[in-house]
Order: structure tokens, then C-alpha cells, then sequence
């Protein structure tokens, strides 16, 4: 069965009879998703069963109004209502959304209906389009008068007009902002899912509902004073679970807040904003994550790869790129998919991205606000390896060592060490690789060490090895007075055991050099 659909409506009010006004409920005008909804169609019978007017849909609080009379109106094509709103007595909150409609300051309504017709209904269209359809046959639910296109200003105004009072203004301020919600909950149509820091923050501001992404489902309700997204709205048509939509939220909601405050005051009109969230992550710098096959083993060359590719290609293969110059292929940064094809997305390579974006090589030179798409974008292709969290969510384990010293591996025996870098390379050899793993070092480790080291550091070693035994030499030979022993200028215990140890030394390191297992 066909979830029930709401549609906004603008309207004009007359009061007809004390306490009552006529409003319509609906047109056949196109709506903001290109619906048009056929007066002939309604079906009134349920809803005259019980023919309520609710405040923004709002199941959990009384009605504050019935509709004593509904009707089409067959010159103007209109569903018309008569509603009597409750008196001051009877619910407070009644009388102030009565003296708004009647005042000119709130002026819209919703009509929740179940499409039972439109046009291209058949067995394999079961359901409504998304948009852009014409219902030639609804059954109405419900009524209910919503806050839109009313704003603080408007509210003001009404209460300075006298037409309010303080109090009745407050308590309107608190429920215009209904809608910001301070923890994830479900409704008949939506998942809400708040924006954490925001609850709280935005009582009496103006609130607009936008569009984050339409095919996706998803929109958002926005404080256009504090040009800040307040809580996220998923359609449950298009969404299986709240947790879905809380991993959407914490991994996006950062990308969409600066973007969208660069275009906030389209959100002062009454239209709905539509923002498509692919273009807006690209004009943002952080390109949006995309699923591809998954190489797990394959070797990665980055520069290859890139020298393959066409700029189209980049827009798929890296995770960040400088919008001014996005037709340029240094523009883009991190690449982990390969060229052409289906852009295979390799581990090495998203290992290698995780890396730098927690600071080896340098670090990426990206901007700090870009910084959170671009690791919810590699935080992606994590869980698409199954390697659990990147390396900023958690502690580095064993697993992601092993997958970067695999990496420095390659790199290593692809490149070779230049010389200004070889002095650390043996540090890091002779300080961790060596000591981690106690005094018994195995022969593969050290036939990994000694592969990256070329010739000439080993005709170095060998000449150390050389000059030691020179000395050693040279201290067994008896002086003048036939000691063996010599006497340097300033004395050594032991000359000969020092040079006999420096031999040992070049030993060793030849030993390594030569892929021996040393004890």
C-alpha cells in the first residue's frame, strides 16, 4: 500500500462564522514537485469520519480545530474547508493559530492523502514517481496548518500589532521550531536525524525545509538566521533504517554546512531550495565517494595512473581537487581508482591516501573544511575492504603496520633511496625493524633491508671494514721498545680490542648487507 503523501498549500482565509474560516486545502495548480493533484479525484469519506485540524502533523498533541464543512469547489477546482477552531477555554494554543490565520500572518495548509490513481499506474509502476505526477484519484486523511511561509519578522510583527500577546509569542516560537528535534526519531514518513551542537539553538528563528538531494531523499531543516542545517529528513521510501541514515549524517553533514551558507538567502524566498549534493561536494573541494571494484592485492603507481588519465577520469579516481582549476590535472589529489575502465578502487592506494591525510609524506595540502569529506570518502572505501576504521577514528593496529611497511616496501625497491634519506632509512632499520623483534633477526627481514641499499654503500662498508682491519693490524705490531701495544697521544685502555670491535661492527653490517642471519 502507498504511504500517505502531504502537500503544502498557500491559501487565503475569510471568517464565515464565528470562530470559523474558510481556507482552501488544495489546487490544481503544479506544486514545488511538479504534482498536480485533480479535484474530481478526492475522496472525502475517511476524513469526514474525523475531520480534525492538527498543527503540523502533529499526532502526539490535541487538534486545535475540526472542519465542519469540506467540499469541491467545481468553478475554481478547489478542496475547500470550513474549520471552527477551538475557543481560548478549550486549548490556548488554538485561539493563537486562529488569531494568525485570521490576522494575515499565517497563511498556508497541508492535506495528507493516499494516492489511490495517477496517471501511468500499472503493475510495474505500483507506486507514485518521486515527482512530477499527475493523481487523478486521493483519498483525504487529514488537514493540519503549518508555520510556513510564516518567520520570526512575521511573528514579530504580529505580536507588536497586539494581535498576540508576549507569552502566546513565545510559546509560538517554541512551536514554529517544532521541528528541530534533540535526538533521532521516526515518523510516518520520515526518519529525523538532528545535527549535534544545534538543538536548542534556533527557537524563534526562521526554519525553512530544503532539499539536500532528491533522488536520494533526503532533506534538511535550515535556520536561515544562523544559515546552519538543524536536523536531516529521510524519506522512509528511499531509506531502510534510522542507523543508515545516522551513518549519512555523521559521514556528509559537515561537507553541506559552509556551501549552503554561501547561498543561504535563496532560502528567504518561499520556494524550496534544491541542492544537488554531487555538485556540491565538487565545488567544495571534496570529490563524492563512488563504489567500484575492489582490488585488494594489486600493486599501486600513482604517478602511472595519473599520467593515464583524463580529467574525467580524476573526478572519479581522487578525493579531493581545487574547484578553480578543476579542468587541470594537478588540480586533483589523492588518487586510489584506477584509469579508464570501471576505476578500480585499490587498496594500496587508499592505505596510501589514509597515510598522508594523517600526515606522512608531508601531509595533504587541503583545507581544513574540506578535510572532513575527504576522510568520510576514504572511511568509504575502508569498510568496502572491511579494514575496519581509518587510522584517525582509531589506534593503529598490527594489520594497518603490516600494510604500510608493505607499502614503504614497494616504494622502496620501485624508487630506491636517494642519499639524503639513506641515513634515516637506516635508522629506521636498526632502531625498530632490528630491535622490535629481539637479537635473533630473520633472514627476510634482513634481505628486505639489504635490497634497497645499491653498491655503493656496500663498496663503503667494505672499505670500513678494510681501514678496521688495518688497525687491528697495525696495533699487533710490536713499536720500538717491542711492546705490542701502541701508545696514542692520549691513551686507550685497549687499542687493539677497539679496533677488533669496529671490525666486528663492519662485519655485521656487511653480514646484513649480504642477507646472513646474524646472532
Amino acid at each position: 500500500m502507498v504511504d500517505m503523501i502531504r502537500k503544502l498549500m498557500p491559501v487565503e482565509v475569510k471568517e464565515v462564522a464565528d470562530r470559523t474560516l474558510e481556507m482552501a486545502g488544495s489546487t490544481e495548480d503544479k506544486d514545488r514537485m511538479g504534482d498536480i493533484i485533480r479535484s474530481s479525484g478526492w475522496k472525502l469519506s475517511s476524513f469526514k469520519k474525523n475531520p480534525v485540524f492538527m498543527w503540523v502533523h502533529d499526532y502526539s498533541k490535541p487538534p486545535i480545530g475540526r472542519a465542519n464543512k469540506v467540499w469541491v469547489d467545481k468553478e475554481t477546482n478547489r478542496l475547500m474547508f470550513n474549520v471552527e477552531f477551538a475557543s481560548p477555554e478549550v486549548y490556548e494554543f488554538a485561539d493563537t493559530i486562529y488569531k494568525l490565520y485570521k490576522g494575515g500572518f499565517l497563511h498556508a495548509t497541508s492535506v495528507g492523502f493516499i494516492p489511490l490513481e495517477w496517471e501511468g499506474k500499472d503493475e510495474e509502476h505500483p507506486i507514485p514517481n518521486w515527482e512530477g505526477n499527475v493523481f487523478t484519484k486521493q483519498e483525504l486523511l487529514e488537514l493540519s496548518a503549518v508555520p510556513v511561509p510564516a518567520n520570526a519578522n512575521a511573528l514579530v510583527s504580529a505580536r507588536d500589532e497586539g494581535l498576540i500577546t508576549v507569552k502566546e509569542f513565545e510559546a509560538l516560537s517554541r512551536e514554529v521550531t517544532l521541528a528541530v528535534v534533540t535526538k533521532p526519531e521516526e515518523t510516518e514518513n520520515y526518519y529525523r536525524i538532528p545535527v549535534k551542537g544545534e538543538e536548542g539553538k534556533h527557537k524563534g528563528h526562521r526554519i525553512r525545509t530544503i532539499d539536500i538531494d532528491k533522488k536520494k531523499g533526503i532533506k534538511a531543516l535550515y535556520c536561515g538566521e544562523c544559515k546552519k542545517i538543524i536536523t536531516y529528513l529521510f524519506d522512509k521510501d528511499k531509506w531502510d533504517s534510522m542507523e543508515d541514515c545516522q551513518e549519512w549524517v555523521d559521514e556528509h553533514s559537515k561537507d553541506f554546512d559552509e556551501s549552503i551558507a554561501t547561498i543561504a538567502e535563496a532560502v528567504i524566498s518561499d520556494m524550496a531550495l534544491t541542492i544537488d549534493a554531487e555538485m556540491l561536494a565538487l565545488t567544495k573541494g571534496a570529490i563524492p565517494y563512488k563504489k567500484t571494484p575492489l582490488d585488494e592485492t594489486g600493486e599501486w603507481d600513482a604517478g602511472k595512473e595519473v599520467r593515464n588519465a583524463e580529467v574525467d577520469d580524476l573526478k572519479i579516481m581522487c578525493t579531493w581537487v581545487d574547484s578553480e582549476n578543476a579542468e587541470n590535472k594537478t588540480a586533483y589529489k589523492l588518487p586510489h581508482h584506477r584509469a579508464g575502465g570501471e576505476h578500480i578502487c585499490v587498496w594500496r592506494a587508499v592505505a596510501a591516501c589514509a597515510a598522508v591525510i594523517m600526515g606522512a609524506r608531508g601531509g595533504a595540502d587541503i583545507p581544513d573544511a574540506d578535510m572532513g569529506g575527504v576522510k568520510a570518502h576514504i572511511a568509504k572505501h575502508y569498510k568496502d575492504f572491511d579494514k575496519g576504521d581509518p587510522p584517525w577514528e582509531k589506534g593503529i593496529t598490527q594489520e594497518q603496520i603490516m600494510d604500510d611497511v608493505a607499502f614503504l616496501r614497494h616504494s622502496i625497491e620501485t624508487c630506491g633511496l636517494a642519499e639524503k634519506v639513506m641515513s634515516e632509512a637506516l635508522n629506521l632499520a636498526n632502531e625498530i625493524i632490528m630491535r622490535a623483534p629481539g637479537s635473533d633477526i630473520p633472514d627476510d627481514i634482513l634481505s628486505k633491508v639489504g635490497a634497497v641499499l645499491n653498491q655503493k654503500n656496500r663498496d663503503r662498508l667494505e672499505q670500513i671494514q678494510s681501514m678496521a682491519q688495518d688497525i687491528l693490524d697495525s696495533a699487533n705490531k710490536p713499536n720500538e721498545d717491542g711492546n705490542k701495544h701502541l701508545e696514542p697521544p692520549e691513551p686507550i685502555h685497549d687499542p687493539a680490542q677497539r679496533a677488533r670491535d669496529v671490525a666486528e661492527v663492519a662485519q655485521m653490517v656487511i653480514a646484513m648487507l649480504k642477507g646472513k642471519r646474524i646472532r
